[in-house]
């Protein structure tokens, strides 16, 4: 996996979590195309700390640990969705069937070994439920 410099438009998807839209759950095994490019951690407390730095509106810490701590997928790679997590606080908004709106899954891109932490948020295209 490519370590790359993180871009402001990387970390501003994160910023982005609460603005969700229903759709079902991703389960394990899922097979997704990445609609845009995203930035994801292979340790999921790595992946918590970045959103916690964006949830902050501290664009650069999260860009810093971004960069030092996690890796990218590349716009339009296919993944399969390896687990998922309901981070606390997740069933504050809920959808018709009490799923989560958003919730953490790590994702595999096709030829990779290792998943990499992101929200569901990232696999779907804004406005696509």
């Amino acid at each position: 996996m490519r370590r790359i410099a993180v871009s402001m438009a990387s970390v501003a998807v994160l910023l982005l979590l609460s603005s969700a839209h229903a759709r079902p759950p991703l389960l394990k095994g899922t097979v997704k195309v990445m609609p845009e490019g995203a930035v994801g951690c292979k340790n999921y407390s790595d992946w918590n700390k970045m959103v916690s730095f964006a949830r902050e509106n501290d664009r650069v810490a999260a860009m810093k640990w971004a960069t030092r701590h996690c890796g990218t997928i590349q716009k339009g790679a296919t993944v399969t969705v390896e687990a998922y997590k309901v981070p606390p606080g997740a069933f504050d908004k809920v959808d018709s069937d009490y799923m989560p709106v958003i919730y953490d899954v790590c994702v595999r891109p096709r030829g990779e070994v290792d998943c990499l932490w992101i929200t569901n948020q990232m696999l779907l295209p804004l406005g696509e439920e």
